[in-house]
């Protein structure tokens, strides 16, 4: 069973991720905690291809956190193992 999906950083518990508008427009989400700035996974049949910074899961085992933002398009990744947050990823995986 994994550990409680938390930031990579500061190891805080991961609740919904803190909105930033930037001045162009472009929202960032970062960790309620610590503001770590959560990165953006490109789409394709792996969101995340590299070992879990954490745990060094090569590859990590995905799981996912749906519709964490108020467009319920949002979804945060994490890893199977540990809980280590991954990265974000907007839209639908997998249908």
């Amino acid at each position: 069973m994994a550990s409680q999906p938390h930031c990579p950083v500061c190891r805080a518990p991961l609740g919904a991720p803190r909105e930033r508008v930037m001045p162009d427009k472009v929202v960032e989400y970062r960790c309620p905690t610590c503001t770590y700035q959560i990165p953006l996974l490109a789409p394709g049949p792996r969101l995340f291809t590299q070992a879990c910074p954490e745990c060094a899961a090569d590859p990590p085992p995905e799981e996912t956190i749906s519709g964490v933002d108020s467009t319920g398009l949002l979804n945060l990744l994490f890893c199977g193992s540990c809980g280590c947050l991954l990265g974000r990823y907007w839209g639908m995986v997998g249908l």
